[in-house]
C-alpha cells in the first residue's frame, strides 16, 4: 500500500488540472529498484499510455498508477509535499526501494559502501557530486575518493567532516574516521571553486592520520621551545612581572628563584 498525504494529493491535483487533459493521471515507477542506486520516477500519463497491469490508486482529482514491476519495491511507501514560501518540496520514502541492507555479519567494507550509495551519494547528487570507497584501513579509517562536482570543490572539507564522516560513524561503528584521497587540484568542474594556494594533496600526507602526526609534532616542538626559553615559564613567586628577563622598566621580584 502507498500512502499520499493531503498536501501531496492537493499538489498533484493542481498539476493535473493545469494540463487540461481529460483522464490524465500520474505514473510512479521505481528506477534501478533493488540496487543502491534505486530511485523513484513520476510522470504524467494518459489512458492510452497505460499497459493495464498498473496498480491504480484513486486520489482526490486524479489517479496514481504504480508500475506493475515496481510494486514490490514501492509497497509501504509514503508520499508527502512540504509547503514553503518558495514553492515546497516533494518527498517519497520507500523503505524497500534499494533492497535489503547488508546483514549484521557483513564486512565493514560492504556496510560502508551501502551507506555511501543509499544515503550519502543521493545527497551529493544535488550538487553533481559523488563519493566512493577506496579502502578501510586497519585503524578504521575510511579512505574516500570524490568525483563530479565534489572533485576540486572548495567546500569538500565541510562536506567530508560535517556530513560524510558523521553519517558513516553513526551507521558503521567500526569506522573511526575518514580521509580524502582525492587530488583536488585536478578537478575540472567543481561545484564551488577552491581558493588559490589551498589545493590539498592526496592521502596520506593530509589525511586524518597525517594531521594527527603534525599536531603531535607541534605539541612536542612547543614543549622543547618552552624548555629552552625559561622566560616563557610562570614565576614561582606568583608575580608575572619578574618572568620577563632583562626587560626594561621591569623590576625583578626578590622572592623569584629564577636564574637571571
Amino acid at each position: 500500500m502507498i500512502t499520499l498525504s493531503e498536501n501531496a494529493q492537493e499538489h498533484f491535483s493542481k498539476l493535473v488540472a493545469q494540463q487540461g487533459i481529460d483522464g490524465l493521471g500520474i505514473r510512479l515507477t521505481a528506477v534501478h529498484a533493488g540496487t543502491p542506486k534505486g530511485d523513484c520516477q513520476l510522470e504524467f500519463c494518459e489512458p492510452g499510455d497505460l499497459a493495464g497491469t498498473e496498480w491504480e490508486i484513486e486520489c482526490r482529482g486524479f489517479s496514481l498508477y504504480v508500475d506493475a514491476a515496481s510494486r514490490p519495491f514501492l509497497d509501504g511507501a509514503t508520499i508527502d509535499f512540504d509547503k514553503s514560501p518558495t514553492g515546497g518540496a516533494l518527498t517519497i520514502r520507500a523503505p524497500g526501494l534499494r533492497g535489503a541492507p547488508p546483514a549484521e555479519d557483513a564486512s565493514v567494507v560492504e556496510r560502508v559502501r551501502h551507506v555511501i550509495e543509499s544515503e550519502i551519494n543521493p545527497q551529493l547528487a544535488s550538487h553533481g557530486g559523488r563519493v566512493s570507497l577506496r579502502e578501510v584501513t586497519a585503524e578504521g579509517i575510511a579512505v574516500l575518493q570524490f568525483g563530479g562536482g565534489c572533485h576540486g570543490c572548495g567546500m569538500v572539507d565541510a562536506t567530508l567532516r560535517g556530513g560524510v564522516e558523521r553519517t558513516l560513524m553513526q551507521r558503521v561503528p567500526e569506522v573511526t574516521g575518514v580521509a580524502d584521497a582525492t587530488d583536488h587540484s585536478t578537478g575540472e568542474n567543481p561545484y564551488t571553486r577552491r581558493r588559490a594556494g589551498r589545493a590539498r594533496d592526496p592521502w596520506p600526507r593530509h589525511g586524518l592520520i597525517g594531521w594527527a602526526s603534525a599536531h603531535r609534532r607541534f605539541v612536542d616542538n612547543a614543549a622543547r621551545w618552552a624548555e629552552a626559553h625559561p622566560i616563557a615559564r610562570p614565576c614561582r613567586a606568583g608575580r608575572s612581572a619578574c618572568c620577563l628577563r632583562a626587560t626594561r622598566n621591569t623590576t625583578r621580584d626578590p622572592r623569584c628563584r629564577r636564574p637571571t
